[in-house]
Formats: structure tokens, C-alpha cells, sequence
């Protein structure tokens, strides 16, 4: 029908539902959506695209790649006066920052997301920016790194304020995502009475509305915590079906981090390759 606005839409859409699924497929829908944006001359569609763009990057582990998209998308937000796109903008700044193992930084900007997404009132923006900000600090996850604890994180880590935002606009994938996380934060600090139970909620979640990236990432946190507990047996199991997931949905990050656990409870099994 040569209406380049619904093309733009149907694009971005796809790039985000595959993100879920195949990143290779989710960076073509996300690469033409940012094209269409430019020819358009639409600023807010080219900020939007752009961070998606780079977000992709970060999930290919080339979080340095996609830094400058979102520096040119938060440049467009401000001049714009956009500020959710602003605050949005912000918050992936940080996830590109704690990719690359900047906890400092990433924590910075997580903070700063916080209070943004306060400002307006925006539950779920609010409700991943307080999760992802805890994860910068002692977690299994940034374990090889160097973490930074924001003053805002216990408080977090006691009530799980995150979750309950989620649970209260329906965000269920995103429940599913903060209960991993906050699991992870809880390994760190040994309080597995807490942590099991949260993985094995976002484990089930996942499973029931069928999100791959996520089971990948329960079953990444179960694993770590058997590890954790001496049981190498149940942690491989947990692990392989992680990084079978990370593998098959090609993002190079969760590759990684499921890779690196499963190596471990390998080699705690006699199970290494010839």
C-alpha cells in the first residue's frame, strides 16, 4: 500500500518479537526498520530504531558497537524534549555499559534511569531500571568484573519493589526477567533460600509463554546455583539446556555466560570433550 509509517511498525515489531527467538532474523527487521526511519526523515522513528540497533549489539557481545547509536539516539531524544525516549535511551546505555563489564558506568546510568522513569510515573521502564541496577552489583553475573553496590540496591534486594511493578501492569516477561536477576544478586550474597525459589518461578513463567531467551537465562541462574551447592549432576542438566536455548537464538552474550558455568560443571562430571 506504500505506507512507510505501518512499514516502519510492522519492522520494529518483528525485531522485537524475534529478539525472543533468532537475533540474526531480529537484526535484519531492526536493520531495514532503521532505514525506513531515515528515508522517512522522522527523528523520534530513526532515535527508536537506533537504540533497538544497538541494544542488538550489545546482545551480539559488541557492546562498543552499539554505543554510538544510542549516543545519537539520546541526542535526538533531548533535542526533541523526548523524555521517555530520553529515559529509555538511558537505560540502554546502561545494559551496553554492563555488557562490557563497566559496572561504574553502567550503574551511573541505571541510576539515573531510576529516577527518570520515577519522574513520569513509567511502572515497567521503573521496574527493569531498579532490577538491572542491583545486577551491577555483587552477582553472579558481574562476578568477572568489578561490581559497584548503588546505595538504592538494598532496599531492592529486602522488598523486590521491581517485581511487584511488574506484577502489577501484567508485564510477564519481564517478571520473569527480574525474578532471574534478583536470584542472581541473591546467589552472590549466599541467601539460597531466597534465590532458588525466585529461579525456579522465572524458570516456569518462561516455559509457560514460551520465551526462549529467558528460559535460557532461568536455567543459566538453576545452574549456577546447583554448582553452588555441590551438585555438578543437576547444575550440567540445567547448563546444556541454557546454552542448547543461548545457541539457538544466536545471541553471543547469553552464549557466553551460559558457556562458561556449563564448562565448569563439565569438568566437575568428567564430562570434557576427547
Amino acid at each position: 500500500a506504500s505506507d512507510r509509517h505501518a512499514e516502519w511498525e510492522a519492522l520494529y515489531a518483528l525485531g522485537k518479537l524475534w529478539a525472543a527467538r533468532d537475533y540474526e532474523r531480529a537484526g535484519e527487521y531492526r536493520r531495514e526498520a532503521l532505514e525506513v526511519a531515515r528515508t522517512l526523515g522522522d527523528e523520534s522513528l530513526v532515535a527508536r530504531s537506533l537504540n533497538r540497533v544497538g541494544n542488538w549489539y550489545a546482545n551480539l557481545d559488541e557492546p562498543q558497537a552499539g554505543l554510538p547509536h544510542h549516543a545519537e539516539a539520546l541526542a535526538i531524544f533531548e533535542r526533541l524534549g523526548d523524555n521517555t525516549g530520553v529515559a529509555e535511551t538511558v537505560d540502554l546505555i546502561g545494559m551496553a555499559h554492563h555488557v562490557g563489564g563497566e559496572q561504574h558506568a553502567a550503574a551511573t546510568y541505571y541510576e539515573r534511569s531510576v529516577k527518570l522513569f520515577s519522574d513520569m510515573d513509567d511502572r515497567r521502564g521503573l521496574a527493569n531500571a531498579l532490577a538491572l541496577l542491583a545486577l551491577c552489583g555483587p552477582s553472579y553475573q558481574s562476578s568477572s568484573t568489578t561490581p559497584f553496590l548503588s546505595a538504592m540496591v538494598p532496599e531492592e534486594l529486602r522488598v523486590m519493589r521491581s517485581i511487584r511493578l511488574a506484577q502489577e501492569i501484567g508485564w510477564r516477561a519481564g517478571e520473569v526477567f527480574i525474578r532471574f536477576i534478583l536470584g542472581d544478586c541473591l546467589l552472590a550474597s549466599g541467601e539460597y533460600d531466597r534465590a532458588i525459589p525466585l529461579a525456579r518461578e522465572a524458570l516456569s513463567q518462561a516455559e509457560a509463554i514460551d520465551h526462549l531467551q529467558w528460559m535460557s537465562g532461568s536455567l543459566r541462574m538453576l545452574g549456577a546455583l546447583s554448582l553452588d551447592l555441590l551438585a555438578p549432576d543437576v547444575a550440567r542438566e540445567h547448563l546444556e539446556s541454557a546454552h542448547q536455548i543461548a545457541q539457538r537464538i544466536g545471541s553471543r552474550v547469553w552464549i557466553r555466560w551460559t558457556a562458561a558455568p556449563l564448562a565448569v560443571a563439565r569438568a566437575r562430571t568428567s564430562s570434557l570433550p576427547e
